[in-house]
């Protein structure tokens, strides 16, 4: 099934995965952790997008890999919709509403209600969000610039 927010082509697979983690999140954990990824995406300096995983209010049963795919199936939901939001700018097209994401969330395995929050949350930021985009693709700059990983050896 072809969705809106990926610019009419198929959801991959890996965010089906991942979407299935996190539908077992409360839709209040969900609308911390988009919230955290939006502005995280609006930072200029480099920081711990991670690090609401690790507040006590959050408190999650997942392991640190499924966190990991949590984390990335929402940043690329969020960078995805931006991506079709700020074309919509240029070619005219109407834009996503918080409508359309929330159905196609759900569609995609979301409940209802953290769909829901997920596109009210990405509607706060929409606007901002649009901007970041067009900076980012003026400049060229690749945001990934940023991403310190390390291999961890369980003994």
């Amino acid at each position: 099934m072809r969705f809106a927010i990926f610019a009419g082509s198929f959801a991959p697979d890996w965010l089906i995965v991942s979407i299935e983690h996190l539908s077992t999140l409360t839709s209040l954990r969900l609308k911390l952790l988009t919230k955290a990824i939006c502005a995280h995406l609006l930072t200029t300096t480099p920081s711990n997008s991670g690090s609401v995983m690790e507040s006590p209010g959050f408190n999650s049963e997942l392991s640190p890999s499924e966190v990991k795919g949590c984390v990335a199936a929402l940043t690329f939901i969020t960078v995805s919709a931006t991506r079709v939001l700020s074309s919509s700018f240029s070619d005219g097209s109407p834009p996503l509403s918080q409508t359309v994401i929330a159905a196609e969330l759900h569609q995609l395995g979301l409940p209802q209600e953290s769909a829901e929050g997920f596109s009210k949350i990405y509607d706060e930021f929409s606007s901002r969000l649009v901007q970041w985009n067009l900076e980012v693709m003026c400049r060229g700059a690749n945001r990934m610039d940023d991403v310190k990983w390390r291999v961890v050896y369980d003994a």
